[in-house]
């Protein structure tokens, strides 16, 4: 599996000594997750992963669980270290100071619990961090995929990274309407759902006639009227997948 720069970064340092909570920050859909799972895969030391994705905002106290949780784990177990990970850590209101408590915490009862959270609100993540966790952590910043990266990754060609960008749920959508062919989209009733929105966007009235596709086949049977907004669908195709 192809390993971005990042891998090495993260990885270095969650093998160190525990010294900073290590903050991945990038936008959605560019690896972040991905990146840390193979990290975590390939270093010797047990971790536990959790998501703030489906939690309350309000729920402030999930943070506490989730580190209490690891705490028992670690005493339960005898180990001598472990990796607390939380993904989307900005969704939880007050989330920075639930942090510093448990993090000072497990410092002052020398508790070898290093923790590496991930986030994709770039806003809400650096002002948790400046108000609350100053001199406490280290970021690692992730950004869009390379052009390089895309192509080694994918074989992204510079017209298709130009107009798909730099992000890989793009490229694994493209290639699977390479080699499975569109057919696949209208038997699993996701092409009627968007043509129905493109409609309704458009002020267009659904055809009546039922549209037959072909595999690579799709654009070329729709009307004029729809085929106007070819460009209008990949992009919400590619924003529903990716």
């Amino acid at each position: 599996m192809y390993k971005r720069s990042e891998y090495q970064v993260i990885k270095r340092r969650l093998e160190e000594r525990r010294r900073f909570i290590q903050v991945v920050m990038g936008a959605r859909q560019i690896g972040k997750s991905t990146v840390v799972k193979q990290v975590l895969k390939d270093i010797d030391i047990p971790y536990q992963f959790f998501s703030a994705d489906n939690v309350p905002a309000t729920n402030s106290a999930w943070i506490s669980n989730c580190w209490a949780a690891v705490r028992s784990l670690k005493e339960s177990k005898k180990l001598e270290s472990i990796i607390l990970v939380i993904d989307e850590i900005q969704k939880i209101s007050n989330w920075s100071e639930v942090v510093k408590k448990e993090w000072d915490d497990d410092t002052f009862y020398d508790r070898d619990i290093k923790v590496l959270l991930l986030g994709s609100s770039r806003v809400l993540l650096e002002k948790g961090l400046s108000e609350s966790l100053a001199g406490r952590f280290e970021e690692i910043r992730m950004g869009h995929w390379s052009y390089q990266e895309m192509r080694e990754c994918f074989g992204y060609s510079l017209d298709q990274y130009i107009f798909y960008g730099g992000y890989p749920g793009a490229a694994v959508l493209m290639l699977i309407c390479k080699y499975l062919g569109y057919i696949f989209l209208v038997k699993s009733g996701i092409l009627t759902k968007l043509m129905r929105w493109i409609c309704r966007v458009g002020g267009l009235s659904l055809p009546k006639r039922r549209i037959h596709c072909a595999k690579m086949r799709i654009i070329p049977q729709i009307t004029k009227q729809i085929r106007k907004y070819k460009y209008l669908f990949f992009q919400n195709l590619l924003h529903t997948f990716c």
